[in-house]
């Protein structure tokens, strides 16, 4: 079953956005401007009319909850006893 959110994209449209997209990076790296760090700086640069396939995956990576030192903690906790 595939994904409501994306379930009329087709493999097209994700491959001529991301095109589109990375010409527009490498643009900007050829011109010496800032290139991007993180998925929120992403999101503010991924204009929604151009975008809208990739502005929805960077919505989504945003609102992941990242937590990596809880879950080491858990483990090492585990590997104690």
């Amino acid at each position: 079953m595939k994904n409501p959110i994306f379930r009329d994209v087709t493999k097209e449209a994700i491959n001529s956005e991301l095109d589109i997209w990375c010409t527009k990076w490498q643009a900007h790296k050829l011109e010496a401007k800032n290139v991007l760090e993180n998925a929120l700086g992403a999101l503010d640069e991924c204009h929604e009319t151009v975008f809208p396939i990739i502005r929805t995956i960077f919505i989504i990576i945003c609102a992941l909850h990242i937590s990596v030192a809880s879950a080491e903690r858990s483990f090492s906790t585990l590997k104690i006893y």
